[in-house]
């Protein structure tokens, strides 16, 4: 069985946290970028960094000039950097202006610690997406909270709603514990906006079993209902931000009762269902 743990590789441009010199990296990324598309030629670099000529670029991209303090956020912005990544770059770039050993070392530190940390964020994200390929994983994690639980595949097997076999039940304890998401107080609250890469496919999964409940979940046990109205498509956001809001007081007051003893999915979607 393939690991979900493993990030696959994929081509992409240049990332500033493989670089400690600013202008390698604005050099490499330019290069790779005028592969792909048109636009980046010392002129048009010149206007959009705030040149008035394109011998300012030609000088650090060609002759290692430092990048000035008064051009970085250009620079960042040019290159398409944000969050830790443009944090990163303009430490680069204040390493370069650093006259003392003192400050030269107090910059060096501070990037390759931002660095670290944002990378390891990023591969526990990576990871995290792992428990969302199967309907079943979130089910099996909340299940760990029931009264009387039982950490026996069987046990679990025989008490889902879901069609899962006793060796998925196996490989989701597995992955939930290496992901060191197998803990008490379990709670899932989770949006497309959270999962944006995964959650489609999630989202197919839980409506998948949401038609089948109809007829495989007992009337007194379930509560299905919808609203189709018509809306002016400028207050659709105030309408998301409303089911955001009841998503929230949802969970605050049913989250973890030591009294559990079933687990159950709330699902709130609005979509359109006329063009525009």
């Amino acid at each position: 069985m393939a690991s979900p743990l493993a990030p696959e590789k994929v081509q992409t441009l240049p990332d500033v946290f493989d670089f400690e010199d600013a202008n390698a990296f604005a050099k490499e990324w330019i290069a790779e970028q005028r592969k792909r598309s048109h636009g980046f030629t010392l002129s048009d670099i010149a206007a959009k960094v705030g040149f008035s000529t394109p011998t300012g670029p030609w000088f650090i991209l060609e002759k290692g000039r430092s990048i000035g303090l008064d051009k970085e956020e250009s620079f960042a912005k040019l290159l398409r950097l944000k969050g830790d990544r443009r944090k990163y770059f303009e430490r680069l770039v204040k390493l370069k202006h650093a006259t003392s050993e003192r400050d030269q070392q107090r910059i060096r530190m501070s990037a390759q610690t931002l660095k670290q940390q944002s990378r390891e964020r990023e591969l526990l994200s990576h990871q995290q997406l792992g428990m969302y390929r199967k309907l079943s994983y979130p089910v099996i994690r909340s299940m760990r909270c029931l009264n009387g639980f039982q950490e026996d595949p069987k046990w679990i097997s025989e008490r889902l709603n879901l069609s899962v076999s006793e060796e998925e039940v196996i490989e989701g304890i597995a992955l939930l514990k290496a992901l060191k998401l197998w803990h008490d107080g379990s709670v899932e609250t989770k949006s497309e906006e959270d999962r944006p890469s995964e959650y489609p496919a999630y989202c197919r999964q839980l409506f998948e079993n949401l038609a089948k409940s109809v007829n495989q979940v007992k009337r007194e046990d379930r509560e299905i209902r919808h609203l189709t109205i018509d809306l002016p498509r400028s207050r659709m956001k105030a309408a998301k931000e409303r089911i955001k809001k009841f998503h929230e007081e949802l969970n605050e007051e049913f989250k973890h009762d030591e009294k559990s003893d079933a687990v159950v999915t709330f699902v709130i979607a609005m979509v359109p269902v006329t063009k525009t």
